[in-house]
């Protein structure tokens, strides 16, 4: 495999970058709510895709990476384990006694209880880091890697009906938020329908100099599909929603496609870094929304953009920072608890 596709495809993880900064985006707006219905729209908008790419990315990349022919599924899971359960582990441990002393500011959604202490490992939605969910959910679903590669090694017909069959998944409902079952029958068909799309006749579409600019036209759709199908009925909001998650996903893809960022030094840290400023948006935005919005009584113009700054420059100044403390120490200690 080249170095380029070893450090990652160049535009999986610009589309990957697209997609954190929209969820920090989304993460920006007031807790409070008092926005106007425009922006409202755009946070919901934004819901139906930007959690689907990282589904799909982390499904495209485990088979174009080829990690099941690198590792036993022994040494795959005890991986995927150490990079996704230690940021879970160590940093909820670590925020959740500053959580309970400030849950005035988070609707007293914090207690000093065992069973918050609990719920804060097992039930993924309710950790003390709100966007958290994400790590044992990608995690589970992420077991599941082996089979769905094997399925598609042996009849990529087969796997695409079946890949089809898991989006009938959501449909179910909600069924309990323990063990993050409810998030796993939501975007297991993500991570499947990226697995499907590696290597295929699907990505070389995308990737072509000249179709790709097809995809751009996905953007228009997907807005007209949100606000122009409005219906009560949970199953066909739901089925609109995934199909404006896969237009959306397609469009972030062949948007990522018109530029390469990872040929600068700017770019490159950005894309490489990508995961630990996910994991780090969240504690700055939080301290953001408690003294501006809450403390301070500011209106959305102004913490939004504060918010949406301090999501994106308060991870990268802890990255350089603990990469200055590493080097100096001539040891990487610190990073992997930020998933770097």
């Amino acid at each position: 495999m080249s170095e380029t596709k070893q450090r990652k495809i160049a535009y999986i993880a610009q589309a990957q970058l697209i997609g954190c900064i929209l969820v920090i985006l989304g993460h920006s707006i007031p807790l409070n709510w008092k926005i106007p219905n425009a922006i409202y729209l755009m946070d919901t908008f934004l819901y139906t895709f930007h959690m689907p790419l990282f589904f799909f990315v982390s499904g495209y990349l485990f088979y174009k990476t080829h990690a099941m022919q690198r590792y036993t599924y022994s040494a795959y899971v005890r991986k995927r384990s150490y990079r996704l359960l230690l940021p879970y582990v160590v940093l909820t441990i670590v925020g959740f006694f500053p959580k309970v002393l400030l849950s005035t500011f988070f609707h007293g959604e914090a207690e000093l209880s065992l069973m918050y202490f609990i719920k804060a490992f097992l039930v993924p939605r309710e950790n003390v880091w709100g966007h958290f969910w994400f790590l044992p959910t990608l995690l589970l679903i992420s077991l599941l890697s082996f089979l769905f590669a094997k399925l598609k090694n042996k009849s990529v017909v087969v796997f695409a009906f079946i890949t089809v069959l898991l989006f009938g998944l959501p449909l179910i409902g909600k069924v309990t938020d323990w063990f993050a079952v409810n998030d796993i029958l939501k975007y297991t068909c993500f991570y499947a329908l990226g697995l499907l799309f590696a290597d295929t006749a699907a990505e070389t579409l995308i990737t072509g100099k000249r179709t790709k600019y097809a995809f751009l036209l996905l953007l228009p759709l997907a807005l007209a599909a949100y606000f122009l199908i409005q219906t009560r009925i949970e199953w066909v909001k739901t089925l609109k929603h995934e199909v404006i998650g896969i237009m959306m996903l397609l469009f972030v893809l062949a948007i990522a496609q018109c530029f390469d960022i990872t040929n600068t030094k700017v770019g490159r840290f950005m894309c490489d870094k990508t995961y630990s400023i996910f994991i780090l948006s969240w504690p700055f935005q939080s301290v953001v929304s408690i003294v501006f919005e809450q403390k301070l009584a500011q209106p959305y113009y102004i913490t939004m953009p504060l918010a949406f700054a301090a999501g994106i420059c308060g991870p990268i100044v802890t990255i350089l920072l603990i990469d200055f403390i590493e080097k100096k120490a001539n040891k990487r200690f610190l990073s992997p608890i930020i998933g770097g």
